[in-house]
């Protein structure tokens, strides 16, 4: 997840705070010092408690993708171990308005596209599947009023007109001003036995 590290206008800069809090890991600012939820952006200790952090659209892909769309990006280049997440348990979180929805990372890459209501936003949650998934969320929202998606190899396909979309970046693939990106949202991945922990209101999507 991402999200834009300032309060009331002012820059804060964020360190890893150590623990866990709700089984997800703990920002803390090195300002007031107060610990921050990563998931939820949430300060939940010291002087900033109750603050927010707005949080910014975020996607994966695997790299060829990214450097298609972005070619004069910059990677950090460091040496890691294999992360824990199980991608089979896994979940994909949106909030939108007073709404909290999970969808399985697995239910998406089966249908391809998840075409929802959430908040009073019309959204697509969308996964190729395969081997190495990824995901990312989008609005349904265009010009021409709320569309409905499909998944057809690479592309978002609107079921009605036939306009297309790539599936990764959301880009037309016809770069007519007529055609624009589709506005990418914010989602958090989390493992299914942390959902409830972190939100406990939130809307698991059925797939039967």
């Amino acid at each position: 997840m991402v999200h834009r590290r300032e309060i009331a206008g002012d820059e804060i800069v964020l360190g890893n705070q150590g623990a866990l809090w709700r089984g997800a890991l703990t920002f803390f600012d090195h300002g007031t010092k107060s610990v921050w939820s990563q998931p939820l952006g949430l300060a939940i200790r010291g002087p900033l408690r109750g603050s927010e952090l707005e949080q910014l659209p975020a996607s994966l892909m695997t790299w060829s993708d990214w450097i298609a769309i972005h070619p004069l990006s910059l990677a950090l280049d460091a040496p890691a171990q294999p992360g824990g997440l199980d991608m089979d348990e896994l979940l994909i979180v949106v909030r939108l308005g007073d709404e909290t929805a999970a969808y399985a990372l697995s239910d998406i890459g089966k249908a391809g596209v998840i075409n929802a209501t959430l908040g009073g936003h019309n959204i697509a949650v969308v996964s190729q599947g395969g081997d190495r998934p990824a995901w990312a969320v989008y609005s349904r929202q265009t010009g021409n009023g709320a569309v409905t998606l499909d998944l057809v190899g690479t592309h978002l396909v609107d079921v009605e007109t036939g306009a297309q979309w790539n599936a990764v970046g959301g880009t037309p693939t016809d770069s007519s001003p007529d055609s624009p990106a589709l506005l990418a949202l914010p989602s958090v991945p989390v493992q299914t036995d942390d959902l409830r922990r972190l939100w406990p209101q939130a809307r698991l999507y059925d797939a039967t």
